[in-house]
């Protein structure tokens, strides 16, 4: 079970550092052409780990498509679009203490819709990593838009988005390999893509890219959609998806610790008190029932 919960955290890790990776990104790609190429490089990979190991390239089974293009969708997809717009409208203190709920959402979906048990320790844990999360948002100096409840209602749509991409990957476990099923999730996501990324593609003077700012994009795309993805498929087979959930609590305190250590900014009191909540979030949650 320690080497699941490790997968799950991980996996949120390395998605907290590609938040932080992301910032030089965007001043160089437009951001669907940057996601766009992001599953380019890791549907090619996949396809190429596959391959190499003996795997098979073929569709999944007919049984698994359903949660599998439903976790794409959510997760990947209206995920990415729903909080990009909803950031655009409303403040990011605003925004960031909404998805501040996503281990709340998760706990409360995956008891809805699997029927999980939520024990106390893991009620516990979920409003530590709540108050965590939303401490380090608050203490985040970033500049956002114009108030609204149009914006507060796209991220909190996000949320939920974000929350069902854990509960569809937790159905998945078991029925698909994780690196098969990693593999699809990405080409699905491409298709999605593709078309929003072809659109922008004309903004870019590729011949521009420094060869450091391809070398990060392939780091990027790598720990976001193939390693992360990957460790959490295999993470969700051992582990409840309310408490995999909690795990997401890693990605804002990851994020600030790549922030502080790879892009100069200075640490605080908050960040400090909130790391502390998302690290008790976490002991509770890996405690032995």
């Amino acid at each position: 079970m320690l080497f699941a919960y490790a997968q799950l955290a991980l996996a949120m890790a390395m998605v907290g550092a590609v938040v932080a990776l992301a910032k030089p990104l965007l001043a160089v790609f437009p951001l669907l052409v940057l996601v766009t190429l992001r599953q380019v490089i890791a549907s090619t990979t996949l396809m190429a780990w596959v391959a190499a190991t003996g795997g098979s390239l073929r569709p999944p089974p007919r049984d698994v498509w359903r949660p599998l293009l439903l976790q794409v969708l959510f997760g990947n997809f209206l995920f990415n679009i729903a909080l990009l717009a909803g950031v655009a409208r409303t403040g990011a203190i605003e925004a960031g203490l909404i998805t501040s709920t996503l281990p709340a959402m998760i706990a409360l979906l995956a008891w809805r819709m699997l029927g999980e048990h939520i024990t106390v320790p893991t009620r516990v844990a979920v409003l530590l990593a709540i108050a965590g999360v939303a401490l380090l948002e608050l203490a985040g100096s970033h500049d956002g838009g114009d108030n609204s409840l149009l914006g507060d209602a796209l991220v909190f749509l996000a949320v939920l988005f974000e929350a069902l991409y854990t509960i569809y990957a937790k159905q998945l476990s078991g029925r698909i390999e994780p690196l098969h099923a990693t593999m699809w999730a990405n080409l699905i996501g491409l298709v999605l893509f593709l078309p929003f990324g072809l659109f922008q593609i004309g903004d870019v003077a590729f011949g521009a890219v420094a060869v450091s700012d391809w070398l990060l994009l392939l780091a990027y795309a790598l720990m976001a959609s193939v390693f992360a993805f990957w460790l959490w498929y295999r993470g969700t087979v051992r582990v409840p998806a309310a408490k995999a959930g909690l795990f997401t609590a890693l990605m804002p305190l990851t994020a600030v610790a790549v922030a502080i250590a790879a892009l100069g900014e200075t640490p605080t009191i908050a960040h400090a008190v909130g790391s502390l909540l998302l690290l008790g979030s976490l002991a509770l949650a890996v405690r032995k029932a």
